[in-house]
């Protein structure tokens, strides 16, 4: 990807090869040993650069909603696995307009004492609407996306899952993403 500011080529993660050797060398054998990420041996994705694009006039732009709060539909979806130490990778896509009543959450690495009193701190659909009604942004894609924040592996994450969103996104026909992470 090229940095539109710089026209510098740019990694989506930096040091992808060092990244996915390390996790497959010292991460996946101790969860194969132990069931446990030794996070001490964890190598975070620290990257130097960021990619930027044009500007957009919120007013006028369609947003998809993505929020890794690991909420699903309670009587329709498959929660996500919360179990699994190394993570989910799946995704759910929920129409916008779903209620909080029909929605469950499956997703234990954060607090939810916050979510508790209020499930708009991490799924705040009715503020984008208010947006909406005030003119402030064009629009909201009618369904939105729902992934578990809890995936260690980062190049898993970026060759399918985010395939799978930007590929949700198109056909959307969306020009901007709001990623509320939990």
């Amino acid at each position: 990807m090229k940095n539109k500011n710089t026209n510098q080529e740019i990694e989506i993660i930096e040091g992808e090869s060092n990244w996915e050797q390390n996790f497959n060398d010292s991460i996946v054998p101790e969860v194969e040993t132990t069931g446990k990420i030794d996070w001490k041996k964890y190598q975070y994705v620290r990257n130097r650069l960021s990619p930027s694009g044009r500007a957009l006039d919120l007013s006028e732009t369609k947003l998809l909603f993505i929020s890794t709060a690991g909420a699903y539909l309670k009587d329709s979806q498959e929660p996500f696995d919360k179990d699994n130490v190394l993570g989910d990778y799946t995704l759910r896509r929920i129409p916008i307009d779903t209620s909080f009543e029909d929605l469950s959450i499956s997703h234990d690495h954060y607090d939810h004492k916050y979510i508790n009193a209020d499930l708009q701190v991490l799924l705040p659909k009715g503020h984008l609407q208010d947006m909406v009604s005030e003119g402030k942004l064009g629009s909201v894609a009618p369904d939105w996306i729902s992934i578990s924040g809890y995936q260690p592996n980062i190049i898993e994450v970026k060759r399918n899952l985010a395939k799978k969103i930007i590929k949700i996104a198109k056909e959307l026909e969306v020009q901007a993403a709001l990623l509320v992470p939990a």
